[in-house]
């Protein structure tokens, strides 16, 4: 399994715009990617943290490539206050298998 969390934080005159994409995008997501969990979290009022999950390379690169996914980076990138952060994770332990 492959994850990675995102971090931004948008403009104050982009939240409803940031918001609208993330709803559109994780729709996306979900309908054509069934085996990737992908999970949005705020932090604050403009602060976000997307935490996704990939079962394996082909799936993430999958993901990348998609239509839904470039066009909410390019709406994404300029309602942002500085440039995203990517974390790489590996997974440690869960109380879930």
């Amino acid at each position: 399994m492959i994850s990675k969390i995102v971090k931004y934080k948008c403009k104050v005159d982009k939240l409803s715009k940031v918001l609208e994409s993330i709803d559109v995008f994780v729709k996306a997501t979900k309908d054509n990617e069934p085996d990737t969990i992908y999970s949005v979290y705020r932090a604050g009022e403009f602060e976000f943290y997307h935490i996704m999950s990939f079962p394996n390379v082909d799936a993430e690169l999958k993901h990348r490539a998609a239509k839904y996914t470039k066009e909410f980076v390019s709406a994404l990138y300029p309602s942002c206050t500085r440039e995203l952060k990517t974390i790489d994770l590996e997974f440690y332990t869960s109380t879930r298998k």
